[in-house]
């Protein structure tokens, strides 16, 4: 299976089916908020290709585009479409432009130690601002809440478009903030995350009041899955609800049962049942001796207990003199038999 080469492929038909639909929609602007390539340090000639040609087909049909330097994207790419592309809109440092009756400020990504929110003072009558950065509340594909750029920073502008974050987000409806997100999962951590780009009908007011409308557009595109299964069991492995999806293959088992596995026979088995790309199989030795212990237990342990338990599925003399030893380490006291005696510092 060549699936790492051929995601290429992938990335292509979200692109292709994100220019299609603007130009059958009649769409006036495209904002690219940082991130055009996926590689910074050693980008790819044909995926440029692809990126170039599908900018090109945007502003033959005469659609404006806007783009602003991600992270991913090296400092010479902006400079270089925007020499290619007559008369499109790359950005590589802060500033503001109008297009179609609007003013756009953009903050293309910065490498900086800290925040200062006095950079965007002189276009805050903007209205919109295009950022690569992180922002206040934002949430990572793990999960975690980033604490970025305060929103109260940027609340002054009536719609805020944020790239650097691929999963989909709106932190603020009211004055428009949100993250468009990724047009295809970059790897398994983005597993079940909706993909696609948003659609904004953006008008002025009489009284020059920024009004904003936004529709989240999905993009069909290639799913991720994540299989966890013993060597004993690996027989009963469908491969077949895999088809056309990422799979990476965990297989569990003792180092008998693992070294008795025909590999070559299983990535035969998941080409043959349509699996698109198999990452693996990772194999994960569990010893028959070894003790498992749950995670939320584990929270649970007092030190002495957990050094106990973990002692208990290792082969050693000796244990209460390392338990002893172990846990004046890490208490900076002194244990003996599962009791915490009193500290002594030792003179220097």
């Amino acid at each position: 299976m060549d699936g790492v080469n051929s995601r290429l492929l992938d990335y292509q038909k979200s692109w292709d089916y994100l220019i299609d639909y603007a130009l059958q929609h009649d769409v006036d602007l495209m904002i690219i908020a940082g991130d055009l390539l996926r590689f910074y340090h050693n980008p790819r000639m044909d995926e440029f290709s692809i990126l170039l040609h599908g900018l090109q087909k945007l502003q033959n049909n005469g659609v404006s585009v806007l783009a602003i330097r991600g992270n991913h994207d090296a400092p010479e790419l902006m400079p270089l479409l925007g020499s290619i592309l007559d008369g499109a809109i790359m950005v590589d440092k802060i500033d503001m432009f109008k297009i179609n009756g609007l003013q756009i400020a953009c903050l293309p990504y910065q490498e900086r130690q800290t925040w200062n929110p006095e950079v965007l003072d002189q276009y805050r009558g903007a209205d919109i601002l295009v950022l690569h950065d992180t922002l206040q509340g934002a949430v990572m594909s793990n999960g975690l809440l980033f604490d970025g750029i305060p929103l109260k920073d940027i609340k002054d502008f009536p719609v805020v478009i944020a790239g650097h974050i691929h999963k989909y987000q709106v932190l603020n409806s009211k004055n428009l903030i949100f993250y468009p997100g990724s047009l295809e999962p970059a790897d398994f951590g983005e597993a079940g995350q909706e993909k696609g780009f948003v659609v904004l009908d953006i008008h002025k007011t009489a009284k020059g009041k920024v009004k904003a409308q936004y529709e989240f557009v999905p993009v069909p595109h290639r799913k991720f899955a994540v299989a966890e299964v013993t060597a004993a069991d690996i027989s009963q492995l469908d491969f077949s609800q895999y088809r056309d999806k990422v799979l990476r293959l965990f297989i569990n088992g003792t180092k008998k049962e693992l070294g008795e596995l025909d590999l070559v026979k299983l990535v035969k088995e998941a080409e043959e049942a349509g699996v698109f790309y198999l990452d693996g199989p990772h194999l994960k030795t569990l010893e028959e001796s070894q003790t498992r212990v749950d995670s939320q237990l584990e929270e649970l342990l007092t030190p002495d207990k957990a050094l106990r338990l973990y002692l208990d599925s290792q082969d050693v003399e000796d244990k209460e003199e390392i338990i002893n030893l172990g846990l004046s380490i890490i208490d900076g006291g002194f244990y003996k038999n599962g009791k915490q005696q009193p500290s002594h510092k030792l003179a220097r």
